[in-house]
């Protein structure tokens, strides 16, 4: 998991110092993770982690229900 939080959400670059600040960070990130595991668009065309990031971050809107309800 650590390997996929890294390379979809780019956590070891972050220096948050606040250490509370740090694990709400974690948590949020795992949850995002796994909704997005979850999550089919595009009929299954889209598969990797960074795609179906991509696709969420252009229309939110759209997709926030969808990923929320998962």
């Amino acid at each position: 998991m650590h390997w996929q939080l890294d390379v979809t959400f780019k956590e070891d670059r972050n220096h948050t110092l606040n250490k509370t600040a740090a694990e709400n960070q974690n948590i949020i990130r795992k949850w995002c993770l796994t909704a997005l595991k979850q999550a089919v668009f595009m009929n299954g065309k889209v598969k990797s982690m960074r795609q179906k990031r991509m696709v969420v971050s252009f229309s939110p809107v759209k997709y926030l229900d969808y990923v929320l309800s998962l």
